[in-house]
Formats: C-alpha cells, sequence, structure tokens
C-alpha cells in the first residue's frame, strides 16, 4: 500500500497529510511517493478552506515545520488569502496577533491575488523580519 492510499484508508487526516508534505520538501525529498500530499493541499485551499487553514495551522504548531514556512507562506497560505480572504482575514489577524510564529509564517505572503484591502490588513500584522533580505532584530 502507497501513502497515498494509506491516507485514505487512515480516514484523511490532517496529521499524516501535513507529514506526507513535509516529506516532498528538501533535500530528502520523495515527490515520487508523498507528491499527492501537494495536491490534496492545494484542492483543500480552494474547495475545502477551512481544513486547508487546519492544515496550516498544523505545520505552524509542529515543531520542524517552520524549515517549510516558505513554500507554505507562499503556497498555501497565500493562496487561501488571496481566494478566500474576506473569510480568513480576521482569524489571520487574530491568530498574527497571539502568535509569534504565525506572524512569522505570513511574512511570507506575497499579495497574487489578494484584494488591497486584504492585504493591507496583512501586513499590519506579519512580521517581516527574516524574508527577503529583512534583517532580524530590525
Amino acid at each position: 500500500m502507497n501513502s497515498y492510499q494509506h491516507y485514505k484508508q487512515l480516514g484523511e487526516p490532517i496529521e499524516y497529510l501535513m507529514s506526507c508534505w513535509a516529506r516532498t520538501r528538501g533535500s530528502d525529498s520523495d515527490y515520487t511517493e508523498y507528491g499527492w500530499a501537494d495536491v490534496v493541499l492545494s484542492s483543500d485551499v480552494k474547495d475545502d478552506p477551512e481544513r486547508a487553514w487546519e492544515c496550516i495551522m498544523h505545520a505552524v504548531a509542529q515543531p520542524g515545520y517552520d524549515k517549510h514556512f516558505g513554500v507554505l507562506a507562499a503556497g498555501p497560505l497565500e493562496n487561501l488569502l488571496s481566494f478566500h480572504g474576506d473569510s480568513f482575514i480576521d482569524r489571520v489577524e487574530t491568530t498574527a496577533r497571539q502568535n509569534p510564529h504565525f506572524a512569522f509564517l505570513l511574512g511570507g505572503v506575497w499579495q497574487f491575488k489578494m484584494t488591497d484591502g486584504i492585504w493591507e490588513r496583512v501586513q499590519k500584522v506579519w512580521d517581516r523580519q527574516g524574508w527577503d533580505n529583512v534583517p532580524r532584530g530590525a
């Protein structure tokens, strides 16, 4: 049984999805076996944004996922805000104010298809330190 079949057999748990998603990143990547997790997470962003939010928050809460924050920010989180910003921006603002780890993740998003209003609100709560040559402690 491959990892996708195992995911389905387990009942599609977020923890397993994100574990597989993380395995598609970095030098020990095995995209052939785990690339399906990228597709599932991307689909969730568009078709099941609440589940995508749960996936993102799972990654924020887990040790070791921060090494994948560049991809998580510029992919799932950026897309979630681009396609569902009106539904999530209040939650994003609250979470960023309460969780510095999330505020840092938010610092890695670009505007993409966010409305100007959503983008302005994101910029007010993000932590850009460490992104795009913005020094830490600035």
